[in-house]
């Protein structure tokens, strides 16, 4: 798969170079593509349209999300289910995921503000901590809101594409989120002036991600 982003700052040739180098890297050459194929990616560039996909030649499919262009062979993304159980004080090694969840249960004199580190009310927590992806119907209150929403509509705000969103590991007491990883906690697990515990959550890589 292929992800092109700030294509347009390029000389329109340049643009279809990359293009071309694109498709060439995930089939291994550009056999039956031709001009017209590039022009009607070329096309949905323009369109504006996120969410909009084309169809080419040997099983390719362009599609642009949110203001990049993503370019894939056309078989269907799918993501297992899955949900584990946390330690809580302790570590929990995830190697299906490539992730590691450390927690500990103790005041901190400041929160850091690392997307994969978070410290919550441990008061309000009342049942087991999973780490799972998302369910029909979940529904989540993030930081600063008054209000539940649905997680669809919070990863659309956010403009996550559909292909990633099953990937996301949210972090639950119970039926409850508290934390969609890397993004936001819910507002009914921040630390207020009545906490009187902490619970501090750090989520890494066993290695390092892959770059896009």
């Amino acid at each position: 798969e292929g992800v092109i982003d700030d294509l347009k700052k390029y000389h329109i040739a340049i643009q279809r170079r990359i293009i071309r180098l694109a498709i060439e890297s995930i089939l291994g050459d550009l056999n039956r593509y031709e001009f017209q194929h590039i022009d009607e990616i070329m096309a949905l560039i323009e369109s504006g349209t996120t969410g909009k996909s084309i169809s080419l030649p040997r099983g390719i499919i362009a599609e642009k999300s949110y203001g990049k262009i993503i370019i894939k062979l056309d078989k269907e993304e799918y993501v297992e289910p899955f949900d584990f159980t946390i330690k809580v004080p302790g570590e929990t090694e995830i190697p299906s995921l490539g992730l590691k969840v450390m927690t500990f249960v103790g005041n901190v004199d400041s929160y850091s503000k690392e997307i994969y580190q978070k410290t919550f009310d441990y008061d309000v927590v009342n049942g087991e901590l999973h780490l799972r992806n998302r369910r029909k119907g979940d529904r989540f209150q993030p930081l600063g809101m008054s209000s539940t929403k649905k997680l669809k509509e919070y990863f659309i705000d956010e403009k996550i594409p559909k292909s990633q969103r099953d990937k996301i590991p949210i972090l639950t007491d119970g039926n409850k989120i508290m934390w969609v990883v890397g993004y936001n906690i819910d507002d009914r697990f921040k630390v207020t002036t009545q906490t009187k515990t902490h619970l501090n959550v750090t989520v890494s890589f066993l290695q390092p991600p892959d770059k896009v």
